[in-house]
């Protein structure tokens, strides 16, 4: 959820849409911004504007929250989740000046810095997770495809600024059969 108080249901079997109520979890706007399902059957929530990772257990609903302030705090903080082969949830980094790394394992949660390598605001939204085993940040504000390795928490860019450039670009990211990655076209008039 990002503005609203719920966690969406949709049941593609039956068509049917429902809502679990999570205010009496958390009441921020622009909450979340992306999730991921971890290997231990719970829904992880992409710290937006919370000041938490927000976690949903789908087989009982319930919600609650792990503190991050610790780490770190501010608006747009991440955008979008990405599950590694190593058992961590990578956050890309929109507005933070790291990749948020969330360990659902211990509940640990810590940052890699990559102001060396992009400092600019509301730079991806989203990222995938390639069969190299490397994260693919979308651009959003980024003139580059960012890119993330969760086996050596190196990070790098590939600069796209002869084929698009401009503004809120891209919102997401699929992986696709032929091993091409597709980024959804947010003001860019192209995929």
């Amino acid at each position: 959820p990002r503005n609203a108080g719920s966690v969406g249901v949709f049941d593609p079997t039956t068509s049917a849409f429902s809502i679990v109520d999570i205010t009496g979890t958390i009441s921020t706007t622009a909450k979340y911004s992306g999730g991921v399902l971890a290997p231990n059957g719970i829904i992880y929530f992409t710290p937006n504007n919370a000041d938490n990772v927000g976690v949903f257990d789908p087989a009982t609903n319930a919600s609650s929250v792990i503190d991050i302030t610790g780490t770190i705090s501010g608006d747009a903080k991440y955008f979008g989740a990405v599950l590694a082969p190593n058992g961590k949830i990578y956050f890309a980094p929109r507005n933070a000046g790291s990749v948020g790394v969330f360990d659902p394992t211990t509940s640990a949660f810590s940052i890699v810095d990559i102001t060396g390598t992009i400092s600019t605001t509301a730079k991806y939204s989203g990222g995938v997770l390639a069969p190299n085993g490397i994260i693919y940040f979308t651009p959003n504000n980024a003139d580059n495809v960012g890119v993330f390795d969760p086996a050596t928490n190196a990070s790098s860019v590939i600069d796209i600024t002869g084929t698009i450039s401009g503004d809120a670009k891209y919102f997401g990211a699929v992986l696709a059969p032929n091993g091409k990655i597709y980024f959804a076209p947010r003001n860019a008039g192209s995929v």
